[in-house]
């Protein structure tokens, strides 16, 4: 299977202090890979890179084939790349549609002149984006709550609209920052079925999350990072017999999953 992304030698400093050191890992398509880590090793940076969040000082970052280091942001979505957040970024005013219409705003086709005048084409491109905004509602069993004002929804309702948003414009790699951070034990179920649901539409995944749980449950493979290095990369079961990886958590074996 081959790698939609391949990550090489991410470096990036700040007042000295390394945040990413020579970071290098790979995605594919229809598996899930995990970046692991305590706070502070770099992970939520990687993934700032590789979405055009943060330049890095080095490194090379190739998402099916294309060079893509210091591309804007706004971007990726076109490219099929998306991405979620640790701290939810949502328009709490608006309805739950029309948030995830939002996450459409990359591919509209309707330009600037039509969107003025209000031309035909305009109402159709809305139509158009409403119906596959539903689509996702649908799929992640929002659908119900589509009218609903979303800064009003319970937490765990409002990460699965974060994650509808990402889907929405059918991307070919999600980045998704700690999906599960502040959900209770059914909430983080029902969220870990939905990535096994991604996955098996036959998207790349890249998973930040420190509930290690969720990450040796649903994860194809596991990248160990520490002060902004990589120490470990293979299936769940190996990594977690890894000697370095033990060393490195040592005292604190336990919260990652770690076995000696």
């Amino acid at each position: 299977m081959s790698e939609l992304l391949q990550v090489s030698g991410l470096t990036i400093a700040y007042g000295g202090v390394k945040a990413l050191d020579g970071l290098t890992f790979s995605a594919r398509a229809g598996e899930i890979t995990a970046l692991i880590g305590p706070n502070g090793a770099g992970k939520t940076t990687a993934i700032n890179c590789v979405s055009g969040h943060t330049r890095p000082d080095a490194g090379q970052v190739l998402f099916n084939g294309r060079d893509i280091l210091g591309l804007p942001a706004r971007a990726m979505t076109g490219l099929g790349l998306t991405r979620t957040f640790q701290h939810l970024r949502m328009f709490g005013r608006m309805n739950v549609l029309e948030n995830v219409m939002v996450g459409l705003h990359g591919t509209a086709r309707a330009g600037f002149t039509a969107a003025m005048l209000r031309f035909p084409s305009l109402r159709r491109e809305e139509r158009r984006m409403a119906e596959k905004a539903m689509d996702t509602l649908s799929f992640l069993g929002l659908a119900d709550l589509a009218g609903r004002t979303a800064g009003a929804l319970p937490y765990g309702d409002q990460k699965r609209l974060a994650l509808a948003r990402a889907l929405v414009s059918e991307p070919r790699l999600m980045l998704l920052d700690e999906p599960v951070a502040g959900l209770n034990t059914a909430e983080t179920g029902t969220m870990g079925r939905l990535i096994l649901a991604l996955r098996e539409k036959g998207l790349a995944l890249v998973l930040v999350e420190h509930d290690m749980s969720l990450v040796m449950r649903v994860s194809d493979r596991v990248v160990v990072m520490c002060s902004g290095a990589k120490i470990a990369d293979g299936p769940p079961q190996e990594v977690q017999r890894h000697p370095e990886v033990v060393a490195a958590y040592l005292g604190g074996g336990k919260e990652f999953g770690l076995c000696a």
